[in-house]
């Protein structure tokens, strides 16, 4: 799993929040990624590196935020960041990135 995991995080980074976790039962996976990728892009890699069928994917747009340095005295800005919400086909999961429940 952590050879695969490796291959994925370039393009995309696993979101595990509550909300992506508990979401993951609907079928709705969430991941951050570079601003320049696309929509299809998105959907494509999943596709080709898990072997699931995409039916949907939303994207947001996430500024990065302007920081105080407080040891030098001076504002920094993080990175700007897309996040992608990938709906997969009814039933069909990855079983990689899902959570068992106890």
């Amino acid at each position: 799993m952590g050879r695969l995991i490796e291959m994925v995080l370039p393009l995309l980074e696993p979101i595990m929040s509550e909300k992506a976790v508990r979401d993951q039962a609907r079928g709705l996976y969430h991941f951050w990624a570079q601003p320049g990728i696309t929509k299809q892009q998105a959907a494509q890699w999943l596709e080709k590196l898990f072997g699931v069928r995409v039916i949907g994917v939303r994207s947001l747009q996430r500024k990065g935020k302007v920081k105080m340095n407080w040891n030098k005295r001076r504002l920094f800005r993080r990175p700007a960041r897309k996040k992608f919400l990938i709906q997969l086909a009814s039933g069909t999961t990855i079983k990689e990135l899902t959570i068992a429940k106890k």
